[in-house]
């Protein structure tokens, strides 16, 4: 299964964790935040359910997850998302 390293657990972060999982992939979030990424794999499985329910994800289903550091988030990752907000602070 392929992996795809998100940076940044808010709504951007948890919907780039969806589409991932609806395409079979396998989505690792990362946030400063604590709990911001626990958070986040939670709403994303409860879309995920929602939108495989009304039939709008592929047969394969992808699974969701959360980091507790960025270096674990990337490691092993075919495609790194950064999903912070757009304050140059944040970004570094």
């Amino acid at each position: 299964m392929k992996t795809a390293a998100i940076v940044g657990a808010g709504v951007i972060g948890r919907g780039w964790a969806v589409a991932f999982m609806a395409h079979g992939w396998r989505a690792v979030l990362y946030d400063k935040k604590e709990c911001a990424a626990e958070e986040a794999v939670q709403d994303a499985a409860g879309a995920w359910t929602r939108l495989d329910k009304a039939g709008m994800c592929s047969a394969v289903s992808g699974s969701v997850g959360a980091a507790t550091s960025l270096e674990d988030c990337v490691r092993g990752a075919e495609v790194v998302i950064e999903a912070v907000p757009e304050r140059l602070d944040k970004k570094r």
